[in-house]
């Protein structure tokens, strides 16, 4: 959908990136009360990637109507994260 001086032209593609999750449990019983704990890590190898970009966004702190990766404004993924859990069952 480009309009005026890019109409025509092919969009620009963002890099391609790979993304490494990793999700263990393990389920038990405590006293006849069945206990599950989980551990899950996102972004494993903390990967650096361009979740979403948009071109000549209103947010660039350098204004510009071109278009090429000095127009663009991206989003960068998030980092390494884990998170935790217990789960009982009665």
């Amino acid at each position: 959908s480009l309009n005026g001086d890019n109409a025509g032209r092919d969009s620009w593609r963002m890099p391609n990136y790979t993304l490494v999750d990793l999700h263990t449990g393990y389920n038990f019983k405590i006293k006849g009360v069945r206990t599950g704990i989980r551990f899950n890590i996102l972004n494993l190898l903390d990967a650096t990637y361009i979740a979403d970009a948009r071109n000549n966004d209103t947010f660039n702190p350098i204004p510009s109507e071109g278009f090429d990766a000095q127009s663009a404004s991206v989003f960068l993924g998030q980092g390494i994260r884990w998170n935790t859990s217990i789960q009982f069952t009665f």
